[in-house]
């Protein structure tokens, strides 16, 4: 046994005895405090010289409290006599890696709970960013899943000049940004719950390496077609390339609860029953992530990958599926589609008989800053259109951040002629392609000619098999010839009555 003095205690732990594999920070054994009661004693991976006799000081603001899903830390800092910092924590019963290690599979609706369970452990250290969160990192102790580590990355991260953190990080679970040295957030955390739930589903991360920092930069990970459609939707939205693009905590915890407590019959209803019946068939290949990009790029020109990742995933994602369907419904459709050099400068189609659906970019990149006085913070842009003999109609598609909303989304909204206004024609709604002027509309100019026609509803992610389900009807009533000029606008809603 090795005996060490820290802040708070004296310790003992067996090098022989370690609990699970060696970690990119430290190695965890078996422990004893003074009285013989077990712990789990980490040591870390950062000698004092290379530390500069830095203060844990992270782990010591976690010291003491109660947390109900993170693990408490009982003592941290440097040994009084040796060169090694260390942290004492409970010894808990397994880690996730454990169960997986041992075979173990989660259903959707069990995953949905432990990630959960992460998620709050999340929360419940506010703005402290964990930095390698990963299935070894996650206890059961107490009858709960629990984070442990909290602070270590950050610190080996401010107290090395000799090592760079990326040397230390486990590969599997990196985000993107730390790829690329850029600060890491609450969204890195999210990126590795991602690959968490990609674990707890199919005992696998979604990269396997040799070479992950490729992978996480550019790879498309695995679809997982055949869970949950809202567990597929939320693990994709999580591994997003791009931190602005993953979801808040807030909305992941929504969205869990909602999983985690559906009886496994949500799937086998309604819409959802059309959209899994669709993720089935389809080969979705064309993944919604951007192309690979130089390093230089994702560094430079932040903006410009958000904005052609929410093109790519409109495109290759919500509009390909929206075509599919309807392909797969009608086999004398056709699909049209144009990619010009630039890369936002594309368009898809489809046919049937004289009525064609058509959805296109409209905004190479939306110069940043407020969306007039909406207050909207727009990305990209691109319009939905419908035509035939008899109606001539279309939408906006807006990929940015309403003031109501927290994160980056597709939303579509549609505009009219003021009711007010004679305008001597067939008032369908239409869309508008210039950010500003839709701006103007959307913050109430209803003393003008145009004002919106139906208010902006977001179309991807869990509505996105509403926004199929709708302009499918639409279609279906313009190739039968049986889509009519809506008899008063403002509209309730974007069916056309």
């Amino acid at each position: 046994m090795v005996h060490i003095r820290l802040h708070a205690n004296e310790w003992e732990y067996d090098p022989a005895a370690l609990l699970g594999p060696a970690g990119g920070f430290g190695e965890v054994f078996k422990g004893t405090d003074r009285d013989g009661n077990e712990v789990a004693v980490k040591r870390l991976k950062v000698s004092a010289s290379e530390a500069a006799h830095r203060e844990l000081r992270l782990a010591e603001e976690l010291a003491g409290k109660a947390f109900g899903n993170v693990i408490r830390v009982l003592d941290s800092g440097q040994d009084s006599e040796s060169d090694s910092y260390f942290i004492v924590m409970p010894r808990a019963e397994k880690s996730l890696r454990d169960d997986v290690d041992a075979g173990r599979r989660w259903s959707d609706q069990e995953a949905a709970g432990v990630l959960l369970e992460i998620v709050n452990g999340l929360e419940e250290v506010g703005t402290i960013v964990h930095r390698d969160l990963k299935p070894g990192n996650v206890l059961f102790h107490d009858g709960r899943w629990k984070i442990a580590d909290f602070g270590i990355a950050r610190f080996i991260e401010e107290s090395t000049s000799l090592r760079t953190l990326k040397d230390c990080l486990t590969k599997p679970f990196a985000a993107p940004e730390q790829w690329l040295d850029q600060t890491a957030t609450a969204a890195t955390d999210l990126y590795a719950l991602g690959c968490i739930a990609h674990v707890l589903l199919t005992g696998r991360p979604p990269f396997c390496g040799p070479n992950y920092r490729e992978q996480h930069l550019t790879s498309n990970p695995p679809q997982l077609e055949e869970h949950h459609p809202l567990m597929a939707s939320l693990a994709s939205m999580l591994l997003r390339k791009q931190p602005q693009s993953r979801p808040t905590r807030d909305r992941v915890t929504t969205l869990l609860q909602r999983l985690r407590d559906a009886a496994g019959g949500e799937a086998s209803r309604g819409a959802a029953a059309e959209l899994a019946e669709v993720n089935r068939r389809l080969v979705t290949e064309a993944a919604t992530r951007e192309s690979k990009e130089q390093e230089e790029e994702f560094r430079g020109q932040e903006r410009h990958r958000l904005a052609a990742d929410a093109q790519a995933s409109l495109r290759d994602g919500i509009v390909e599926r929206l075509l599919r369907k309807i392909c797969d419904a009608a086999p004398a459709a056709k699909c049209a589609g144009n990619d010009k050099a630039q890369p936002f400068a594309w368009s898809r189609s489809v046919s049937l008989g004289e009525a064609t659906l058509a959805v296109a970019a409209s905004r190479v990149i939306i110069p940043q800053g407020p969306f007039g006085r909406a207050a909207w913070e727009l990305v990209a842009g691109a319009q939905i259109s419908i035509s035939a003999p008899s109606c001539e109609s279309s939408a906006s598609l807006w990929y940015g951040s309403p003031a109501e909303w927290s994160g980056c989304r597709w939303f579509e909204v549609a505009y009219c002629t003021n009711p007010a206004v004679p305008s001597g024609k067939m008032n369908w709604p239409f869309a508008l392609t210039n950010p500003a002027e839709a701006a103007e509309v959307g913050s109430g100019g209803a003393m003008g000619t145009r004002c919106v026609a139906y208010p902006p509803r977001p179309i991807d992610d869990e509505d996105e098999a509403d926004f199929c389900e709708r302009w499918l009807s639409i279609f279906t009533k313009a190739a039968g010839d049986k889509l009519k000029s809506p008899r008063d606008l403002p509209l309730a809603d974007s069916i056309f009555r």
